[in-house]
């Protein structure tokens, strides 16, 4: 009986190793490097397309400005007023009456916001209207503030028209009055509405 239950242990023992050597495979071990990249797939069948979205608020895309144009005045001016026109094709009663226009000056590499005024030696004032013949043209002036000859402009070099249809938001969303960009810097409104020199 002692020899039976011995050899049931040895029995058993060699069953135990036997079912340990057949589990482990000789796959079992370090992974290896990775191998290359298969080819692309083809290209699966498109989705049906979504529906259209909602309309966008009003952005700055509308905003129409004017390329830097040649002064118009007289050089010199032998008196104490003189005008020169542009010709706004974009200008009209909607963006008159409803939007806001506009118009600078350089000189050199200076910008000046019309209307403006000089005093001193120059005794110049620069304004603009538009003119109740046409709804396309904008009529830059000059006239001497003492009633003298204007002589050499100070601000004949070149000018810019802005036009910002009503309805135009600033980024931070809210409406802007024309009070609000006529006491913007030319530089500040370039950057609002990405105008480029």
């Amino acid at each position: 009986m002692k020899n039976a239950m011995q050899f049931s242990k040895q029995l058993l023992t060699v069953i135990l190793l036997i079912s340990f050597v057949m589990s482990c495979s000789p796959e079992d071990g370090d992974i290896g490097p990775e191998g290359p990249q298969g080819p692309q797939g083809e290209q699966g069948i498109p989705g049906p397309e979504g529906e259209q979205g909602e309309q966008g608020e009003t952005g700055t895309a509308n905003v129409i400005y004017s390329e830097w144009i040649p002064s118009g005045f007289a050089s010199p001016i032998t008196d104490d007023f003189d005008q020169f026109e542009l010709d706004v094709p974009q200008l009209n009663e909607v963006l008159q009456d409803s939007g806001v226009i506009l118009v600078y000056a350089r000189r050199s590499t200076l910008i000046y916001p019309i209307p403006i005024t000089f005093f001193g030696s120059l005794d110049e004032n620069y304004n603009w209207r538009l003119l109740t013949t046409n709804d396309d043209i904008i009529a830059v002036r000059v006239n001497s503030t003492d009633g003298g000859v204007i002589g050499e402009p100070f601000l004949n070099d070149e000018y810019r028209y802005v036009l910002i249809p009503g309805g135009q938001e600033a980024e931070s969303g809210r409406s802007m009055s024309t009070q609000d960009y006529q006491n913007m810097s030319y530089e500040e409104i370039a950057q609002l509405f990405n105008i480029e020199d």
